[in-house]
């Protein structure tokens, strides 16, 4: 990530500052929970949560519908201002994406998906808009189907970014058609100059990428 844009400054965002050898490892264990026991979700999001907190992270706008506009802080939700450990999951989890300018709205697409290809048809009646972006990564083949395998060593790739607050309501039947071969998981994405965390499609059998183990 630090090859790939200047020195962060104020404007940047908490994990530009915080510096890819502690943020990727932090993001994929993030991404790993969503898969994990709502027993190890209650124990390790508390423990993320404070460890990005002591790196300045703060809530940010949504790159996909806010790019202009500043921060919102976090809202005010039941438990808020409990210990951490005793805050309902679902709270913690908001926190987590407000902290993270609500990933769950944010698509890498680098296949069928895309407007024009064979599939598009599976996200063509959600509202929202296209991104251009930048990740790294690695795309292997079977037949027409690509396959992502994410790494911050791996070359540079063109994709879009689908970005939609109608996401979350249709993750259930993207995650269906995408299948068993694929994993959900958050990686960054460049967009319009700076990293965003985002939702993309990984392939599950080189899922997580070696040396950043969750």
């Amino acid at each position: 990530m630090e090859s790939e844009h200047a020195a962060p400054d104020a404007k940047a965002p908490w994990w530009e500052a915080a510096g890819p050898e502690r943020f990727l490892p932090w993001l994929i264990e993030l991404g790993a929970l969503l898969h994990a026991s709502a027993e190890a979700q209650r124990e390790r999001l508390p423990l993320l949560l404070r460890q990005a907190r002591s790196w300045g992270a703060r809530p940010l706008a949504d790159p996909g519908t806010h790019l202009a506009h500043p921060p919102r802080p976090l809202q005010h939700a039941p438990g808020a201002d409990s210990p951490e450990k005793e805050q309902p999951l679902a709270e913690l989890w908001r926190q987590a994406q407000e902290l993270l300018a609500h990933p769950e709205h944010r698509l890498v697409v680098y296949g069928t998906l895309a407007p024009g290809e064979c599939n598009h048809w599976v996200v063509e009646e959600i509202p929202g808009r296209w991104l251009p972006a930048t990740i790294r990564g690695h795309l292997d083949w079977w037949g027409v189907i690509p396959y992502l395998s994410w790494s911050p060593e791996q070359p540079v790739l063109s994709v879009q970014v689908f970005c939609s607050a109608h996401l979350p309501e249709h993750w259930p039947e993207i995650d269906s058609f995408e299948g068993s071969s694929y994993l959900r998981v958050l990686i960054p994405a460049r967009i319009q100059g700076q990293w965003w965390p985002c939702y993309v499609y990984h392939a599950r059998e080189s899922w997580p990428p070696p040396g950043l183990n969750p």
